[in-house]
């Protein structure tokens, strides 16, 4: 399993129980039987507890040693119980789906006068004192999980500059380029999305549209690209983006306000024909896009802007133009595999090696980041033997292998998919992982 799955199993479990604590039925269940104090504690602690464990999530850190593993594990029982409890009577509460505030506590107080609730009052108590004696001892891991937010930022930050190593694009390229230099007026702008999961090469393709000769002046006056990262920051998007276009005309200079930084780009992009790459997009606030959209008008209607982005909600939020980016051909894996693999002319031409290479290449199943990133561990395995050894393993399980992968960033690229999925959809996933792989999953 890759690190951190105790961590991730707890932050999904936490977010659950939350949610559920936040709809109406328990709101007025608090409310009728004095829960309710108890209840918003149990829920405040537990919003507490989950910036923490996304902080652990994201450092991910191996060996976090017996005694935070311990504590997590207390935490997920503990929440366990309180989910367990609020599932049970949400599952005996005959609502039906009711949303009328009297008719849904004349339904709870019908139910609840069949039972005793200083019992249900007491466990609720107890499972509140519970949590927050575990809650209280996270403080003894915080230099554990001390999480550098802008330091990752600034890890994944991308720049226009070319990949050294590019293969199988090229037919995507030509698509692109034209759709850029198609002279028709799209509203303010025209925009064009890149979409696909982490490690495809998202970002490679923009590179490679946005470095085509065809696409500098006269075809666009301006060109500018940002590195824009999960971390929404308008400001400092549009700060970036007039430091990329000022680039060969001096210092940008500071901006005290956002309206001053918003004037001195609108005021760049005026009357002008601008190519713009916004790379890494995960914002998903529909007001936060709008608003990122306004700010880029005022240059000619036949502008462009491209961006680059693992969901189609922010595509279609955006109101772009949508590429699904393809997966790589075996054979273009290959290329990817190959430039990295071998040390040697002798062990190039060594055709047991390459068979077993080009076996190990249909592990990646079209991703380019992993095609690069098993390439690369190549040089550290010796012989034949070796080399089947990888081969024939689960990459993903042995310690060794994910922790070079984690390295070479195919495992963080991966993870960070995970990270950014809703709670219930975390825990689908650990249950999934629970079954063998190639396993069929029959559904009830």
């Amino acid at each position: 399993m890759m690190a951190g799955v105790g961590e991730m199993l707890a932050s999904a479990l936490v977010g659950e129980v939350v949610s559920k604590l936040s709809s109406s039925l328990w709101n007025e269940i608090g409310l009728l039987y004095n829960f309710r104090t108890d209840l918003e504690d149990i829920k405040g602690t537990l919003t507490q507890l989950i910036a923490f464990l996304e902080d652990a999530e994201r450092q991910s850190r191996r060996g976090h040693g017996g005694s935070m593993s311990k504590w997590l594990e207390r935490l997920k029982s503990a929440t366990k119980d309180i989910g367990d409890l609020i599932s049970n009577y949400e599952a005996r509460i005959p609502v039906n789906g009711e949303k009328n505030s009297d008719k849904l506590k004349l339904i709870i107080s019908n139910f609840f006068s069949e039972f005793n609730t200083l019992l249900i009052a007491h466990k609720i108590k107890g499972m509140r004192k519970k949590l927050n004696n575990i809650a209280a001892e996270k403080a003894y891991f915080t230099d554990v999980v001390g999480f550098d937010e802008q330091q990752e930022i600034n890890n994944r930050a991308t720049t226009s500059d070319l990949e050294t190593i590019i293969v199988g694009r090229e037919k995507e390229k030509e698509k692109l380029v034209h759709l850029l230099l198609d002279a028709k007026e799209e509203g303010d702008f025209g925009i064009i999305a890149i979409v696909g999961f982490g490690g495809l090469g998202k970002t490679t393709l923009a590179q490679l549209v946005f470095n085509d000769k065809r696409v500098n002046e006269p075809a666009f006056h301006l060109k500018a690209w940002v590195y824009v990262s999960m971390k929404f920051d308008f400001k400092k998007i549009v700060e970036n983006l007039i430091e990329s276009i000022k680039n060969s005309r001096g210092n940008p200079g500071t901006y005290n306000t956002e309206e001053d930084a918003c004037k001195e780009l609108q005021g760049l992009l005026q009357g002008k024909k601008f190519l713009i790459v916004l790379d890494d997009l995960w914002e998903e606030n529909w007001k936060n896009l709008d608003k990122l959209k306004r700010v880029l008008r005022g240059g000619m209607k036949s502008s462009k802007v491209i961006l680059t982005t693992r969901t189609g909600i922010i595509a279609i939020s955006m109101g772009a133009q949508p590429h699904f980016i393809e997966f790589l051909s075996d054979e273009n894996c290959w290329r990817l595999f190959s430039q990295k693999a071998f040390k040697s002319d002798v062990e190039r031409g060594n055709k047991e090696l390459v068979e077993i290479g080009k076996q190990i290449v249909q592990k990646c199943k079209g991703v380019p980041l992993a095609a690069q990133a098993l390439g690369a561990i190549m040089p550290f395995k010796d012989g034949v033997d070796a080399w089947k050894s990888v081969r024939d393993s689960d990459l993903w399980e042995l310690e060794e292998e994910s922790e070079l992968l984690s390295k070479l960033e195919i495992l963080p690229s991966l993870k960070l998919s995970y990270y950014n999925m809703p709670s219930c959809l975390k825990l689908c996933f650990a249950y999934c992982s629970i079954f063998p792989k190639g396993s069929q999953i029959k559904k009830s």
